[in-house]
C-alpha cells in the first residue's frame, strides 16, 4: 500500500506454510507451489494480499517467523537496517559511506585502505583513455552532458570550480 517492496523468497514446505498461515491464506485452496507453473497465480494471489498493508507492516507482522521474508531497501535505508548494523556491513571513510569489506573472516583483516572515488572524480582522464581530445571533454563537461568533480560547476557539491 505504500509503493514499497518485500522479498519473499518460502520455496521449501515449511517456509511456505508459514508464510501463508500469517498471510491467512488456507492452503488447501492454492495449486501446488512447488509446480512452476502455478507461480503466475500464486504470485497474483500473494501480491493482492501483499498490497493491502505497508512494507513496515508486513515486515512487523512477519518478523521471527519462518515466513522468509524482508524489506527490500534502498540506499538510503540499507545501513539502518538492523540486520546491516549488527553485520557492520557499511562503514565511513573519509566522510563517504560505502559497503564494508566482505565477507569477513576472523583471522583476516578487512581494512578499507581508502575511500571511493568522488563522483566524477576520473570522468578527464577515462574520456582521454578512449581517445576523446581535451577540447571536446571541455566542451562536454562545459554543458553538462558529463560531471568532472574537479572541473564542473555543481551546485550540491563543495568543490566547486572558480
Amino acid at each position: 500500500s505504500d509503493g514499497k517492496y518485500i522479498s519473499i523468497c518460502a520455496l521449501e514446505d515449511k517456509f511456505h506454510q508459514s508464510l501463508m498461515d500469517r498471510l491467512g491464506i488456507d492452503k488447501d485452496t492454492l495449486p501446488d507451489h512447488r509446480d512452476s507453473a502455478n507461480w503466475p497465480a500464486l504470485h497474483d494471489r500473494i501480491a493482492g494480499i501483499v498490497k493491502t498493508r505497508s512494507r513496515h507492516e508486513w515486515c512487523e507482522m512477519l518478523e521471527g517467523s519462518d515466513a522468509c521474508v524482508s524489506p527490500v531497501l534502498n540506499l538510503r535505508e540499507a545501513p539502518d537496517h538492523p540486520a546491516n548494523r549488527e553485520r557492520s556491513s557499511y562503514a565511513i571513510v573519509d566522510g563517504v559511506l560505502q559497503a564494508a569489506p566482505a565477507p569477513r573472516f576472523s583471522r583476516t583483516e578487512s581494512n578499507i585502505d581508502h575511500a571511493a572515488p568522488k563522483l566524477g572524480e576520473h570522468t578527464y582522464q577515462i574520456l582521454r583513455e578512449i581517445g576523446i581530445d581535451a577540447a571536446k571533454i571541455e566542451g562536454l563537461i562545459g554543458e553538462g552532458t558529463v560531471f568532472d568533480c574537479d572541473r564542473s560547476i555543481n551546485p550540491r557539491s563543495s568543490n566547486q570550480a572558480t
